[in-house]
């Protein structure tokens, strides 16, 4: 029942990451907020970042097993992609570093995931191992 529950809680972030970071991605570049303006690359800074709860929200509703990585990997690739090659329509630019950025973060969210299971893990045996 639990992981029913967390798979949902992942389908839902998805959807929501999905519809930010496409909004955010067509929008015009001056009406986008800054993440860390002061930054060098900040633009990167805000693709990283959110891929990276991309990649933990799509961690969490494809559940571990052998091929979620490979296909959350894919799904952020191809959104990040896709939105790079319609940009031009939007009044936007192109940027290779900007998939580069979209691909770490997501592998990063999927290696925060990892870790927050393990330490759920563990923490799960040690307590029923005290009862």
């Amino acid at each position: 029942m639990k992981n029913r529950w967390v798979s949902f809680a992942g389908l839902c972030l998805t959807v929501m990451c999905t519809a930010l970071i496409v909004l955010f991605s067509l929008e015009a570049s001056e009406k986008v907020p800054t993440v860390a303006g002061w930054l060098p690359f900040s633009d990167k800074v805000g693709h990283f970042l959110a891929y990276a709860a991309l990649g933990f929200s799509l961690g969490l509703w494809r559940r571990p097993r052998h091929s979620y990585i490979s296909e959350a990997l894919t799904y952020a690739l191809v959104l990040g992609v896709g939105l790079e090659l319609i940009q031009p329509f939007f009044g936007r630019t192109r940027s290779g570093g900007d998939v580069i950025a979209d691909l770490l973060g997501a592998i990063w969210g999927l290696y925060c995931l990892y870790i927050a299971r393990r330490l759920a893990s563990s923490l799960w045996k040690k307590e029923n191992s005290m009862n």
